[in-house]
């Protein structure tokens, strides 16, 4: 290989290198702009999943509120039921004794 031959080759390889170094930094720039938006979807994400969590315990809490409430309406009816139960007996008893 003549010098003139050696020095095209090594020219075409450095010029083949830095294309390829053109083309990572290219990647590179576009991966970190992909990088950038992943990061800001995640922080919305990350933010909307605590939104998420907040008001899930809200939730809870109102449904143990709420089976609270329900187990008082639940004695309450049952005192009412008992109550009525007790009327009725009593006015029978009455109405038994008024007719004898």
């Amino acid at each position: 290989m003549t010098p003139e031959e050696q020095f095209r080759y090594i020219n075409n390889t450095l010029q083949h290198a830095a294309e390829i170094q053109a083309r990572q930094e290219q990647q590179l720039a576009l991966h970190d702009q992909n990088l950038v938006r992943i990061e800001r979807e995640t922080e919305k994400n990350a933010a909307a999943i605590r939104d998420l969590i907040v008001i899930s315990r809200s939730l809870v809490d109102s449904q143990k509120v709420l089976a609270d409430a329900q187990r008082v309406v639940d004695e309450s009816l049952a005192a009412l039921i008992q109550a009525q139960a007790e009327t009725e007996q009593k006015l029978q008893r009455w109405i038994d004794r008024q007719s004898n």
